[in-house]
This record gives C-alpha cells, structure tokens and sequence, in this order.
C-alpha cells in the first residue's frame, strides 16, 4: 500500500479585516486547522508550507515541501508515495474530496488527479486550459512531481501548469474530477463576515414539498412558543399535522426546572426559549444551562428522538452590547459540537439553528431599528428548525443569513 503525504499550503491572503484569515473559525478551529485535520485522516504525514516574506507563488510552495519531505523522510519514500496538496485558504473542501483523490492515486489510475470548478473546461491530451479553475485538494504521484520540480526545465507559474506538466510526464495519466458541491476560497476583498460565511457554507435550503413529505414525527415538545421563532415553528407543525405540545412559562420553567417529565409523551424537541437583558445569570440559566439539564433528563430517562436548539449568529464572536448572550449561544454551540457524538450513540440527535437578524421582538432589543428588509422571516428560520428535526443528523449547526437566504452549516456527523 502506498504512503499517502500530505502539503497545506498556507499563503499570505488578507482580508479587509484585521483578522487574518487563519484565524476565522470553523466548528470551533481554525481555518489551518481545519485544513490539517481534513488531510489527517488520510494521510500518513502533513506538512504545512508557508508564503516566505513578500509571498511566494503556489507552486514554489509545493517545491519547499516537497523539499522537506524529502530532506526529513529520505527521496525514496516520497517517489514511492502519494503527494496530497490542499490551499488552507479553501475552506470549502471536504473528505470525501479528499478519499476521491487518494483512492486514485493508490490504486495507480492516475499520476495526476485534479478537482476543477464547475464549468471550467479541461484541453486536449489530458491537459488544463489556461482558464481553468482548480480547486484543491489535488493529488500527485510522488515520484513524478519530485521530477517535475526538480528538472527545472520549465518555468511554472501556477498549479494549474504544476498539473499539466506532472500529466505530461505520467505520460498523460490524468484524473479529472468535476466539482457539484459548493466550493470557494478567501479573497483580499473579502470582509470579514463574508469570509466567516463562507467557511460555513454547506447545506442549501430544504424545499417545502421536502419538509411536507418528511411527517416521521409523532408529537414535537416546542419550548419559547410565545417568541417568534417558537411561534412560526409551532404554526408549520399545525400546517404540516404534526402534534405538538407547547407548555407556557407557568407550566416550564427554564430558570430552574431540571426533570422535564413531558419528555416521556413526546419524540422531538424544538428548544427556541431565549432571554436577553435580563441578569446575566438568568441569560445563562435560559439560553445554555436550561439546555444542559434537558440533556442530563433525557439520558437519565433513555429518551430517544431529536432535538434542535435556537443558537445564533452571535455566537461566532463578542457582540458590543449584548456580551453575555453571545456567550450564552457559543457555549451551546461547543455543548452540541461536544456532545452530539455521545449522545448520538444513545439515540438522541442535537442539532441547533443558528440565524442572523430575525424579525422578532428579542432582534428589536439586540438592534433596535433595524429595516425589516434586512432581517431574516421567523418563516424561514421555522423551515429549516422543522427540516433538521427531521433529518438523520446530529452535531450539525446551521448557519442561515439575510441576502443570499442560504444556509450555512458546520459539517455534520451522519448517525
């Protein structure tokens, strides 16, 4: 079996922020992170190469690690290898992407595997047009790109002529892989919150028909139902003839209860309960330690089902005002990203929802006087709460934005 070698190529892309890039989370990790982890799984070693200072091109980025791994695991052991290259600046990637690339390389179909943009258009002879869009991970015969780098017979100004010419020399064994999924890199004009979007962007929306056709749940347990979120939801369940059962804060109250005996009547939980601008306390108790105890009640009860939380956009860093709510919806972010596995093995699926501005009375408190056209309808969030609870996933927390009415999502565990 061959060794399988991986490069992250860490470049010196900025945005208009004063964040760099690197530092933009993804499911609690950074960017480079991320990009190790997404080759860790497959690869025998990773090496990161970074931009030397003034920046250095793709390729010459390549050539330094290939370099390396020799210097550190000796030429014959990177010929007899397979070379996995991935921009950490590409955040879109996944494993699958991943495994599809190693898999060629290891069974010896190609010399070169490539993933492309959709719509780009591959030449004659197994070889790139120069508008060509790749999108990495890309994969390579170990002893073939050593030859290409080193014979320095030609001058290669980018990866896609890195491709080409490691083709022609594997005598044009090329493996050309069209890209469907969402994909995209970071950009200097890129801002922040744009940049944060796009790390996140995994999911599209579920459609109606999707969401009517899925009815598998029996009775659904809705607390916060006076809210506007809680209140859309429990409108598509009436529309869709799902039972549900909403109980008033006289009947549950979050601050302090911790048995929740309704549980043993019901097969899902939406949990859209939120408080803000009362004590910090209180703020936690509600939005993340009433989710904790719900948790401890379910496992102790062996319930099995589903359950989504409301989190927020405001989760992925300090909002200016609103301090101890942001922390509230991060610390139930790193409860499911924790949990969910554990759970999950016991039966009970934790997703959350995580939307932008919504247009209800607690957005009007966080941003007063924000136009309605820049809020996000208690609808739409209600939608997808309703397609996650019904879905066979668990771990995943669901990004959704104004403008694009997209969703945005971390990476999911399938149970």
């Amino acid at each position: 079996m061959k060794r399988v070698l991986g490069l992250v190529l860490v470049g010196d892309v900025e945005t208009e922020t004063s964040i760099p890039p690197h530092e933009i989370s993804l499911a609690g990790r950074t960017i480079l992170s991320h990009a190790r982890q997404l080759l860790a799984r497959e690869c025998d070693a990773v090496l990161e190469v970074h931009a030397g200072v003034g920046g250095s091109s793709m390729v010459d980025m390549v050539a330094e690690g290939v370099a390396r791994l020799c210097s550190e695991l000796g030429r014959g052991q990177v010929d007899g290898a397979c070379v996995v290259v991935h921009d950490a600046f590409q955040p879109l990637s996944s494993e699958e992407q991943v495994r599809e690339v190693v898999a060629c390389l290891v069974n010896d179909k190609a010399s070169v595997v490539a993933m492309v943009a959709p719509c780009s258009c591959v030449g004659t002879e197994g070889t790139f047009s120069m508008e060509i869009e790749l999108i990495t991970p890309l994969g390579f015969d170990g002893a073939t790109l050593r030859d290409v780098l080193e014979s320095g017979n030609q001058k290669l100004g980018n990866l896609s002529e890195l491709v080409n010419a490691v083709s022609r020399n594997g005598a044009n064994r090329m493996h050309v892989v069209p890209q469907k999924r969402p994909w995209g890199s970071l950009f200097r004009t890129m801002s922040l919150s744009d940049a944060e979007a796009l790390v996140r962007v995994q999911l599209t929306e579920p459609s109606t028909a999707e969401v009517n056709s899925r009815n598998n749940l029996k009775r659904v347990l809705v607390f916060g139902a006076s809210g506007g979120i809680g209140r859309a939801c429990c409108d598509l369940l009436k529309t869709n003839r799902i039972e549900f059962f909403a109980p008033s804060r006289r009947e549950v109250d979050l601050l302090k209860e911790a048995d929740f005996p309704m549980l043993r009547d019901v097969d899902s939980v939406i949990h859209s309960a939120g408080a803000y601008g009362d004590s910090a306390e209180e703020t936690m108790q509600v939005n993340f330690l009433s989710c904790v105890r719900l948790l401890s009640a379910m496992s102790e009860g062996r319930w099995k089902g589903s359950v989504v939380f409301l989190s927020s956009t405001a989760a992925t860093f300090g909002r200016k005002g609103a301090a101890v709510y942001s922390a509230s919806k991060a610390a139930l972010n790193a409860l499911i990203e924790a949990e969910s596995e554990k759970f999950a093995a016991t039966g009970i699926r934790i997703n959350a929802v995580a939307p932008a501005k919504v247009a209800t009375g607690l957005q009007e408190a966080l941003n007063p006087g924000t136009p309605l056209d820049r809020m996000i309808k208690p609808e739409y969030v209600a939608r997808q709460v309703l397609g996650l609870l019904q879905s066979a996933m668990s771990g995943k927390i669901m990004y959704i934005r104004k403008g694009e009415d997209l969703v945005w999502s971390i990476p999911a565990r399938r149970v």
